[in-house]
């Protein structure tokens, strides 16, 4: 049995997590595995290789014209896509939850976290009855995701007021640059009072509130993903004193910030490995 799946990204070393754990649990594979990246083409030697079946995850069509030619049972774990226009119907959300692609996109993309797990144990199944010739009732199965993890690209609030839409977008990308609710009246051109009430009406929250929410929901981010001391995160957050992003995340979050970094850190993740 071939492995045609990359194992350069967390999603693909999670299918091959499934795949062997299915092994393990019925009868051993013979398997051929060959590090790979994402965009890496139809292998070469998958060309001179004759076997009995192969698990894919290569978007190109060539390795199922291939493998189809030749009579081989194929599981090819690609995403169909969906019809709907983006970003006219929907929000921009990725598929796959790869952290270090995600947060490099600039806005940070929203993805959809797979079971990547159990999609390669399905796989594994299925092409384990396809090689033993029996039939398989569906060609194509669908498994609920794990989770939704959203950043920017969709985390986004529809408001049909123009100066209230506006002044969000102001402090979406300007809050932890310290900026006070004068900074936000500057830029929409209107009163305190007028701008106040619009916000209730629209938000459900004051022009302040948001102005915090933005920043601690950056401290989080910081926090959670990073090493930085808390001096640092302090500035860049638009805290000018330490004691002060302090109180806030406490009145805020509950936790303090040793706590929720404690129970929400980076975590050392083990390397992908084979099982043997």
């Amino acid at each position: 049995m071939a492995l045609v799946v990359e194992t350069s990204q967390s999603f693909g070393r999670e299918l091959l997590r499934g795949v062997t754990r299915y092994i393990r649990e019925h009868d051993p594979w013979s398997v051929f595995f060959v590090d790979r990246a994402v965009c890496d083409g139809v292998p070469k030697w998958l060309k001179k290789w004759s076997g009995d079946g192969v698990i894919s995850r290569i978007s190109a069509p060539d390795v199922r014209e291939f493998v189809s030619e030749r009579g081989m049972p194929l599981v090819d774990l690609n995403e169909q896509l969906r019809g709907v226009g983006v970003p006219e119907e929907v929000a921009v959300v990725g598929v796959g939850n790869d952290d270090v692609a995600c947060e490099l996109a600039s806005p940070p993309l929203s993805s959809v976290v797979l079971n990547a797990f159990q999609m390669g144990h399905e796989a594994a199944t299925v092409l384990d009855l396809l090689m033993k010739g029996q039939q398989v009732d569906d060609t194509e199965r669908l498994l609920p995701p794990l989770d939704v993890v959203t950043r920017q690209s969709s985390d986004v609030t529809a408001v049909t007021d123009r100066v209230v839409s506006d002044a969000v977008q102001f402090i979406n990308e300007h809050a932890c640059d310290g900026i006070k609710v004068t900074d936000v009246l500057r830029h929409v051109l209107v009163s305190r009072s007028v701008l106040q009430e619009r916000f209730q009406k629209a938000l459900d929250r004051s022009i302040h509130g948001m102005i915090v929410d933005v920043r601690i929901k950056r401290v989080k981010e910081l926090l959670a993903k990073t090493e930085l001391p808390l001096v640092e995160i302090a500035l860049r957050t638009g805290f000018k004193h330490v004691e002060y992003l302090h109180t806030t995340f406490k009145r805020e979050t509950d936790w303090t910030p040793a706590t929720f970094r404690e129970q929400y850190g980076r975590k050392p993740q083990r390397p992908f490995q084979i099982e043997t």
